[in-house]
């Protein structure tokens, strides 16, 4: 059973949360349309009576259909590109049991653990570090980050090799930054009672890892 949670864009749209997407508060209307769609159709959009929820809505599903067909298509060259790569994972869980989780836009777009790849002479756990903040504003502290260990990420597209660390930290605000909008489709802390039914592979290898160690 997924946990009970309000979509991304409602969120920051109806709840106004709107700064975790990288937009500026208060939303102007056809400011933001502008944004997603171009000022040509993002003003018909809105001429059409569409409210700005129903407009984001209506682009973000036809972005991520478009993410899903970009990966579909770029599927032989990934399989090439990422075999015997080293990726990082973090696996962050808050006081309150709660995990947090990341939705991107190129790829299955099933929620996964914040992540990426690994810069030239930098080490993993610094990876990982810098990566979670850049996909979901959240700091943590690689001094108290433990590497859980690595495996085989579970996608025949993808086969790269997850370097996976864990850390605790107290609940901080998650949000897509500004320069991520595009990469990324969604971030939210799940309670680990309730994971979503649609997550990565990876999720459940990491929290087997944390919950043996």
């Amino acid at each position: 059973m997924d946990a009970v949670r309000t979509p991304v864009s409602e969120i920051h749209l109806a709840g106004g949360g709107a700064a975790s997407l990288g937009f500026p508060e208060p939303l102007d209307a056809a400011r933001v349309s502008n944004l997603f769609f171009g000022p040509p159709l993002g003003g018909f959009c809105l001429s059409q009576g569409h409210s700005l929820l129903q407009c984001v809505y209506m682009v973000r599903k036809s972005y991520a259909h478009l993410g899903k067909l970009a990966h579909s298509a770029a599927s032989p060259l990934l399989r090439v590109y990422m075999k015997g790569k080293r990726r990082v994972r973090a696996l962050i869980v808050n006081e309150r049991d709660e995990v947090l989780l990341v939705r991107s836009w190129f790829g299955h777009q099933r929620w996964s653990l914040p992540g990426g790849g690994i810069r030239s002479g930098e080490e993993p756990v610094v990876a990982a570090v810098r990566e979670t903040f850049e996909e979901t504003g959240v700091t943590i502290d690689e001094r108290k980050c433990r590497r859980l260990g690595e495996f085989a990420n579970g996608d025949s597209n993808a086969p790269f090799t997850v370097d996976c660390w864990a850390t605790s930290i107290e609940k901080q605000p998650a949000h897509i930054a500004a320069r991520h909008r595009l990469e990324m489709l969604d971030v939210a802390w799940f309670s680990l009672k309730h994971l979503p039914s649609r997550r990565s592979k990876t999720v459940d290898r990491a929290l087997k890892l944390y919950n043996e160690s």
